[in-house]
């Protein structure tokens, strides 16, 4: 909401990590500030690796609408990533630790 977009407009530091909640990219003016100050990474995951890592996505602090399905949320907010990131890296696999560091190592190659 309008918090996380201040504190995403307020961010001025270079040379830093920023890892937003998945709703961040909702604030239009903060995806766009971001855009101008940094390279955006979209860790893309399919529908089905996010459910199988979510398990009990209700007490992950994920908000659906009335009505609204975890696939729903999905459906909606993939094209948006899409539409603000500069580089996607594929992040579906199942040895997830060991995936963790080859998506590290993806990371690193746009410094």
């Amino acid at each position: 909401g309008r918090l996380e977009e201040e504190a995403i407009m307020s961010i001025e530091e270079d040379d830093v990590i920023i890892s937003t909640g998945g709703s961040a990219v909702y604030c239009t003016a903060a995806m766009e500030h971001l855009k101008k100050t940094a390279k955006i990474i979209y860790l893309r995951c399919s529908y089905k690796t996010i459910e199988r890592r979510l398990g009990d996505f209700s007490a992950r602090g994920v908000v659906l609408k009335p009505g609204q399905s975890l696939y729903d949320l999905y459906k909606e907010r993939a094209p948006l990533y899409e539409k603000y990131a500069d580089i996607t890296v594929n992040c579906d696999g199942n040895a997830y630790v060991r995936y963790q560091a080859e998506v590290i190592s993806e990371i690193q190659k746009y410094k």
